[in-house]
């Protein structure tokens, strides 16, 4: 009798501190959604200081044979100068810049986060887009706190990239864990790198066409609700993100000398002869290597040809959509966005590298965290354009005259990308405390999508 009271009494005591902590967990939510309202009303009542320019670039090749450029192709990383890249310039006798603003490409965006904060109905297909954020801002200051502990502990390009998959980009995502970062890349850690114990997922990130440009991107994210690694064979790639990461050769000294400028680079440099990699170089930014924004320029074209072939092949679900594919470059101060639209033969390129973090260097900007989830949603996000407000950017880019209309043609029908989990080696006993653990949680996942056929098969293709 005894016995049976004081179960009663654990039993109730149990249920009531299970109901106190979620009562606590959800008026902590609702305290966090209020704040990321609040901060997304300044936001928009301040909409012009969080925009930013794009200028257009100009492709270009240094070999003028017809048979050169019809054979000249590059790998995302080549040395190969084969293919430049310069700002385009109009021509008045200024030789203006082409600009657009970041709400040229992302009005939808924009608009969807108006609607948000005056309590107006989400379009049904935002809904689970704004809930990742919602979830990120309920835990901003823990993720906050591992970005800087794992850059403390870490100073590799694959270190890094991690961190910022496990604890930014892909906090950004509905199912965080649908990530993968190159299964290419050195030193690749089994765990996230500050210490929290999460596993890192890699695989292959083939993008491109080996007649024009190919290679691997550095970090792709997958948007879509369903977990990657329990449903990868009916995952819908077609809405992937991708991130391209590079540290600078000097990147302390950059660090600690030169953030000042924070990327306030010269608009009124008139030589149309200026490769915008010289730009960069001069600033001594964090995209100074020779190759990097070479690589940036490259990827962008390639994924948004890769996404032009898929709207062919399937014109109904990209119905509305645009054949862009939005790049972001990242270091673990600032980052970059480029892109390509394919239908109308222009790329854009952010005039200036942006912060991550706010002055005191503690907190995520609320205008970096909001251009990457736009970015990242780019599929629901980017504005199709119409011809009256493309008419002065259409061929700015000027890669279609370049490779003529038959070869382009051919370059988009043969264009692919190919992201798929890599389950070899990913088990490690050496993973933080927790990691392991989750690991052997996992591994009767990872050993039944081993056998699928289709893995070996798209192996085999690569």
């Amino acid at each position: 009798m005894v016995m049976r009271l004081v179960n009663s009494i654990y039993t109730s005591v149990q249920r009531n501190v299970r109901a106190g902590a979620l009562w606590v967990q959800t008026r902590r939510y609702s305290e966090k959604n209020e704040l990321l309202k609040e901060e997304l009303r300044d936001y928009v009542d301040q909409i012009e200081k969080h925009v930013f320019d794009f200028g257009a670039v100009k492709a270009y090749s240094t070999k003028t044979d017809e048979l050169e450029v019809y054979s000249q192709s590059e790998s995302f990383r080549s040395n190969n100068a084969g293919w430049r890249f310069k700002w385009f310039r109009d021509s008045s006798a200024s030789g203006d810049r082409r600009v657009v603003t970041s709400f040229w490409i992302f009005e939808k965006g924009y608009d969807a986060i108006r609607n948000y904060v005056s309590g107006e109905d989400l379009h049904p297909s935002y809904v689970s887009a704004f809930e990742a954020l919602e979830r990120f801002y309920t835990n901003k200051e823990f993720h906050e706190r591992y970005l800087r502990g794992g850059f403390d502990r870490t100073s590799t390009d694959t270190g890094i990239s991690a961190v910022l998959a496990q604890h930014l980009l892909s906090q950004l995502i509905p199912c965080p864990s649908n990530y993968l970062l190159d299964n290419t890349s050195d030193g690749k850690p089994d765990g996230c790198p500050c210490g929290c114990g999460k596993l890192i997922h890699y695989g292959f990130t083939y993008v491109g066409n080996p007649t024009l440009f190919y290679g691997n991107a550095d970090i792709v994210l997958f948007p879509g609700k369903k977990n990657l690694f329990e449903n990868f064979e009916n995952n819908d790639d077609n809405s992937s993100a991708v991130f391209t990461f590079k540290l600078s050769e000097k990147e302390k000294e950059i660090y600690d000398r030169n953030l000042e400028f924070n990327g306030h680079w010269d608009s009124e440099i008139e030589n149309e002869n200026d490769i915008v990699m010289d730009e960069i170089e001069r600033y001594d930014t964090p995209f100074r290597q020779t190759n990097t924004f070479r690589q940036l320029c490259k990827q962008a074209i390639s994924l948004s040809l890769c996404k032009q072939n898929r709207m062919h092949n399937n014109p109904q679900y990209y119905k509305n959509q645009p054949a862009i594919f939005p790049l972001c470059a990242m270091t673990k101060d600032l980052y970059e966005i480029v892109l390509y639209d394919a239908d109308n033969d222009c790329l854009l390129r952010s005039l200036s590298p942006m912060y991550l973090f706010d002055e005191d260097m503690l907190s995520l900007s609320t205008s970096a965290v909001i251009d990457l989830w736009l970015v990242i949603n780019h599929s629901l996000f980017c504005t199709k354009q119409t011809d009256e407000t493309t008419s002065e950017l259409r061929g700015t880019c000027n890669l279609c005259p370049h490779l003529g209309e038959d070869f382009l043609k051919s370059v988009v029908a043969n264009s692919t990308w190919m992201f798929k989990p890599d389950y070899t080696n990913q088990i490690s006993s050496d993973l933080p405390t927790g990691g392991a653990k989750r690991a052997d949680e996992r591994s009767h996942i990872w050993e039944k999508i081993r056998n699928f056929k289709d893995l070996k098969t798209d192996e085999g293709e690569t």
